[in-house]
């Protein structure tokens, strides 16, 4: 009953505003029966004006390591939609335009509000000595010194073990800090940014080698699945560093890196994220040594980075790991690793396109056109584009397409052949995806050639009128050798046979219908299977 429900809610209502303002009542300053208490101690409070005073003594007290935040936008537990989007924004300019200034920001939206109260105005992003926008940690008086002294510290005693990222979050939250929710995302950006060669990021424990938008975007939603840890340089053997960064100079990764400082997370950052952008195939082949595999996996795997640079990567190479505690290391060792590991590097590096290079002798192979790969595509192209109008088949035109696709290089175009054939991208192949695809190839082109034999070839058809129908017929006797042949008939004729052929096969099984598709092609290829026989005689 709709009236009903109305009634009970302002029923409801009226009741609970009569009980709010009862309890005000009893509960008011000035109100003779009520005595109030605070740290233990009786106070006078007569009006609501010494109420509200007193509250705001006793939140000093409990957070007096509180920042203060002049932006109410960001300085809230439950961000709207637009601060949000402003926060996101923010961190992005943070994390990709700290030498700029305003962080290459324009005009005067929410995030460049939030900039300058919670940055700007703290003096956290300045310019250096030379001239140079850049951030600095917060300075004695600052407002976020407090808080920032805590994150070191706590930080600090994370060596051994990692610490979460919520439990630094929720502190930063209780007293004496008593911080929103908003805000602390934007700090921990900031933390981040200034001890990026210290301070190693974990993401449901595995190392994260660059720290982005993206990952700090989830970080500030799903704070439970991080974790940090800190890393220190002292006591680092300075020849294994060096041995690193003259690797990473041999062998420019794709990332195209440039190392800051001989730092820990400066080297292996590197190092994993190569690994990490590694395209499918090359991320699973074993078509490479047994040493790039096991460097495939302890880069993949990488979980602490002292034991990936001393331990594991060594180790994968099929030397003994080195101690960080170390006071000497022969020259020689250093230089095999660095040998070693730039081999297998290499060998990740290039296994794709060794990948794509085994796809061009396939087709090469397939084609039976073993000159210039640029000189077989160049003819496919030319003899395809003949039939792409008339192929209608759903497995073969996506094929005959490709292959008279003349937009792409020689690649490209190898790899797209390959994808279409395999129904798989070429960078997501297994090892036996190769086999795969030698085999479904061959069939297409099979099927390509016939096609092409009886209506792309103009010799083949000449002859054949508009009222004439052709096919392509192909046997393979039982000695391995294939009879190919186009047979043609006028439309009119195969009418008038269509009778005497439904007279014939009228009662006969499917069995029988086979034997007489037998002794058809028999007859058919008769020369040819009086040849054959002959050569049978003749080896026996």
């Amino acid at each position: 009953d709709g009236v009903a429900r109305k009634e009970v809610k302002f029923r409801a209502k009226a009741t609970e505003e009569r009980l709010r303002r009862f309890i005000t009542e009893i509960y008011s300053p000035g109100n003779d029966g009520v005595a109030w208490y605070a740290d233990s101690n009786l106070k006078e409070i007569s009006a609501y004006k010494q109420f509200s005073a007193l509250v705001s003594s006793l939140s000093d007290n409990t957070y007096f390591k509180c920042p203060v935040i002049h932006n109410e936008l960001i300085n809230r537990n439950r961000l709207s939609s637009a601060a949000t989007r402003a926060r996101r924004e923010l961190m992005e300019f943070m994390l990709k335009s700290q030498d700029k200034e305003n962080l290459g920001m324009q005009g005067t939206g929410p995030e460049v509000a939030i900039y300058r109260t919670m940055l700007l105005a703290e003096k956290l992003h300045q310019k250096n000595e030379n001239g140079q926008w850049q951030f600095y940690p917060p300075a004695v008086g600052s407002n976020y010194f407090d808080a920032w002294k805590f994150l070191e510290e706590r930080v600090a005693l994370a060596e051994e073990a990692s610490v979460s990222v919520p439990e630094l979050m929720q502190t930063l939250q209780k007293p004496p800090f008593g911080m929103k929710s908003g805000p602390i995302p934007i700090v921990l950006c900031l933390f981040l940014i200034i001890n990026s060669d210290t301070v190693g990021v974990y993401y449901d424990g595995a190392f994260v080698p660059y720290f982005g938008i993206e990952e700090m975007e989830l970080l500030a939603k799903r704070p439970e699945r991080f974790a940090l840890r800190r890393f220190s340089p002292i006591g680092i053997k300075a020849q294994i560093f060096k041995m690193y960064r003259n690797l990473l100079n041999l062998h420019p990764l794709p990332q195209d890196t440039t190392i800051r400082n001989a730092t820990i997370l400066s080297v292996v950052g590197p190092l994993v994220q190569f690994a990490n952008n590694l395209v499918g195939y090359s991320r699973t082949t074993r078509s490479i040594s047994h040493e790039a595999q096991r460097v495939r996996h302890v880069l993949l795997q990488a979980s602490d980075p002292i034991r990936l640079l001393f331990k594991d990567l060594p180790e994968a190479v099929g030397l003994h790991q080195f101690n960080e505690e170390m006071t000497d290391l022969e020259e020689s060792s250093a230089d095999l690793l660095q040998k070693k590991l730039k081999a297998a590097l290499v060998e990740l590096a290039q296994s794709y396109q060794l990948l794509i290079e085994r796809v061009k002798k396939a087709l090469q192979s397939i084609t039976e056109m073993y000159a210039d790969f640029g000189e077989l595509k160049r003819n496919l192209i030319l003899r395809s584009q003949v039939l792409t109008k008339k192929c209608s088949d759903k497995e073969l035109r996506p094929f005959v397409h490709a292959l008279s696709n003349s937009d792409l290089n020689d690649q490209d175009w190898a790899i797209s052949l390959a994808t279409i054939a395999t129904q798989k991208p070429v960078d997501a192949w297994r090892d036996n995806d190769v086999e795969v695809f030698q085999v479904k190839a061959y069939d297409l082109f099979q099927r390509f050639f016939a096609l092409e034999a009886i209506v792309g070839n103009p010799e083949a058809l000449s002859g054949l009128g508009g009222n004439k129908e052709a096919r392509f017929i192909s046997v393979t006797w039982p000695n391995g050798k294939t009879s190919k042949e186009i047979v043609s008939s006028d439309k009119q004729r195969l009418q008038e046979l269509q009778k005497k052929f439904k007279s014939i096969t009228n009662g006969l099984s499917n069995t029988d219908l086979q034997g007489l598709l037998i002794l058809m092609s028999e007859h058919l290829f008769s020369k040819d299977l009086r040849e054959s026989k002959d050569d049978e005689k003749k080896e026996r």
